[in-house]
């Protein structure tokens, strides 16, 4: 077998192989031998057929057949000879050349690129710093209250966050776009859930109140018949209502899953999640910040390979979350949306896997079984969970994956700068779900 290799370009590589007429006639007169033991051909008794007569009706078959396995073996021999790390699948192209002289093809394919790690010293990673107070706690509570809320009619002027019940309709040059008349429609003023200046018209009215306005859609609006147009609207308001607390008191508690239904104690409990879920956010913004840090200090060029392969795992990830959710995706996500994530991805795939391969990390088997253990303790039998994920590689294999990243960022995180950045515990959670939506 004979190998050359042409750089096309930084990460593109271009393999030519010859292969020996004298090794492939090796491989056709074996099969040419096993075949003539079994083929059964009218004139002949089995195993007497002439091989003149075998190769003359399966010559060529074979042939075809033992330079398909060759092409595949000797490829593979190839890489392994000029120590090329492949990407995605070769483009193979058979060359024409004379029979009796071998056989030649060239495989085109990508390579994975040189990651050259940077000094961790030299790059900073900012960490939240936290802490909870008695007005942390309240705000908790409040929020918990509000989700409780109820909604009470009252004989008044309708004010900002009261919520009207409306009837209306909407038209654009004539043509009714609301199916005829929304009946008993909720709007809560202030929530902008309706387009700009809808709300607003709200404002002030009361029960039995009839209103005529125009309003313009915004161009970007999602309908496309309604974007940018100008709207009639006629809105006959039905009642205003006004919120209403649940008071902070046993029967509030207990709906909470406080047995003893003190306050006391639910605040002890809220206070304890709290804390957890804040330890929860500061790791996984520190884990963000160290990701960060090793995206902007690494300059690696791409396979394109890798990279529309991630973009394939990720729409058929989205796809299956959908399916469970039993929602419908009929259309292809486009390629724009997930192409920044898969790029970021792929990069920081590549250079974790320097750090682990460098540094020969490998996942902590104790971290492991805790991490398996915590995710059992919300089944009926713990065990019987914990079990399955031993038994399962490929379950088992992703939470080795998650905790060796975890363990990544802590070996980085031991060698960078890092600077406490002090931020308050509010600000910080709405950091944290504006990051998740």
């Amino acid at each position: 077998m004979q190998v050359t290799v042409e750089s096309t370009s930084e990460l593109e590589r271009k393999l030519t192989v010859k292969l020996s007429e004298a090794a492939i006639k090796e491989k056709v007169e074996t099969r040419l031998k096993k075949l003539s033991k079994d083929v059964k051909i009218d004139g002949f008794r089995p195993g007497k057929v002439p091989q003149r007569v075998i190769r003359s009706r399966y010559g060529k078959q074979l042939r075809q057949e033992v330079l398909a396995e060759l092409t595949q073996s000797s490829f593979y021999d190839a890489l392994v000879e000029k120590d090329l790390n492949l990407v995605g699948r070769p483009l193979i192209t058979p060359e024409k050349i004379d029979e009796g002289e071998g056989f030649r093809y060239t495989a085109s394919f990508e390579v994975y690129p040189e990651v050259a790690l940077v000094d961790l010293s030299e790059l900073s990673v900012t960490r939240p710093k936290t802490e909870m107070d008695d007005t942390d706690l309240e705000s908790v509570i409040e929020r918990l209250r509000t989700q409780k809320k109820t909604w009470e009619i009252v004989d008044r002027a309708a004010q900002n966050v009261d919520r009207v019940i409306i009837n209306f309709t909407g038209s654009v040059n004539g043509e009714n776009f609301t199916e005829g008349q929304v009946k008993e429609h909720s709007v809560i003023l202030g929530s902008n859930q309706m387009i700009s200046g809808f709300e607003d018209r709200l404002i002030g009215t009361a029960k039995n109140d009839l209103l005529n306005f125009d309003l313009d859609f915004p161009s970007d609006y999602h309908m496309e018949k309604l974007a940018g147009k100008t709207a009639h609207f006629e809105v006959e308001v039905v009642n205003v209502q006004e919120s209403q607390l649940p008071e902070l008191n046993e029967e509030f508690v207990k709906a909470f899953g406080i047995a003893s239904g003190k306050v006391d104690d639910f605040r002890i409990d809220i206070k304890k999640n709290m804390e957890k879920e804040l330890e929860n956010t500061i790791r996984e913004n520190v884990k963000t910040n160290v990701m960060d840090a090793l995206m902007e200090n690494h300059d690696i060029q791409l396979p394109k390979g890798l990279i529309d392969q991630e973009v394939v795992n990720m729409e058929a990830s989205y796809k299956k979350a959908a399916e469970n959710q039993n929602r419908n995706i009929q259309e292809q996500i486009p390629r724009e949306t997930l192409e920044p994530q898969a790029i970021r991805r792929v990069k920081l795939g590549l250079v974790l896997g320097e750090i682990i391969k460098k540094n020969d990390l490998k996942p902590d088997e104790r971290r492991v079984h805790t991490a398996i253990e915590s995710i059992a303790q919300g089944y009926e039998n713990p065990k019987e969970v914990v079990d399955w994920y031993y038994s399962e590689k490929e379950q088992l294999s992703k939470i080795e994956h998650m905790v060796l990243e975890d363990q990544v960022v802590e070996f980085v995180l031991e060698r960078v700068q890092v600077t406490d950045k002090p931020i308050g515990f509010s600000e910080l959670m709405q950091m944290d779900q504006s990051d998740t939506k």
